[in-house]
């Protein structure tokens, strides 16, 4: 039986474990942009290996490496994810300003 319970809770540290490289608070300093593509690109890693590698190069925490990934970053993931959105393409016109 102590081997069952031992099973039982380690599986639950383990996950949490798993989710620290992407939640834990570092001491490392953190920029918006690379948090931002890091939460945005870390469900759509599964997906797409370079959804992948943008939550990766986000993780390294180099600003000028996020800003230069950001918006194609941010945007496959978005696209990946369904998410976000490109804006409405305006009406049709035909008003005749009668």
């Amino acid at each position: 039986m102590k081997f069952r319970a031992a099973v039982a809770w380690s599986v639950p540290l383990f996950v949490s474990a798993a989710l620290v490289n992407c939640t834990s608070a570092s001491t490392e300093p953190h920029y918006e942009e690379c948090d931002e593509i890091a939460s945005l690109c870390h469900p759509a890693e599964d997906i797409s290996e370079e959804a992948a590698a943008c939550h990766e190069q986000a993780h390294d925490g180099d600003l000028d490496l996020c800003l230069e990934i950001h918006d194609d970053c941010v945007a496959l993931c978005e696209e990946i994810l369904g998410v976000g959105g490109a804006g409405g393409g305006g009406g049709a016109g035909g008003a005749t300003g009668h």
